[in-house]
């Protein structure tokens, strides 16, 4: 993993407003997850959000048979073809 990569605050200070949320707790989560993400890339794996949940699955082969572990927490990999 390059460790001198560095993860870029770009949180949406405006919609962070306008729903009301802490915009140092959206920042924080998102560089949490960017380091899990590139952890997980490093590992050979990819983080899936679907309509049920999330997981991991091998970036190679990543179909629904391939889980190799389920996530806890609310994960969504919704196509932006509804709004999200």
């Amino acid at each position: 993993m390059n460790r001198s990569r560095r993860w870029i605050n770009d949180t949406n200070e405006e919609v962070c407003k306008k729903f009301q949320l802490d915009s140092r707790i959206v920042s924080s989560l998102a560089r949490q997850l960017s380091y899990l993400g590139r952890k997980a890339q490093a590992a050979g794996l990819l983080i899936f959000g679907g309509s049920t949940g999330g997981s991991l699955r091998p970036i190679n082969h990543p179909g629904a048979q391939n889980v190799v572990a389920t996530l806890d927490g609310a994960f969504d990999g919704g196509d932006g073809g509804d709004g999200f």
